[in-house]
């Protein structure tokens, strides 16, 4: 699903927490919000993965 330019890197819950964690940060929300928007006719969610994280 991805579009030119777009991320290169793909994480799920427990691998974008462990990640941001590690580099200092605290989960503040996950949620797939963008699916909402970007998810094409036919496409099947949840996909887009969204995270609010704040420096600890």
């Amino acid at each position: 699903m991805r579009l030119p330019d777009e991320h290169l890197h793909h994480f799920d819950r427990d691998s974008l927490v462990a990640r941001l964690v590690h580099s200092g940060f605290e989960c503040v929300t996950l949620n797939c919000f963008e699916d909402g928007i970007r998810l094409r006719p036919g496409e099947a969610g949840p996909n887009i993965l969204s995270g609010f994280f704040r420096r600890t």
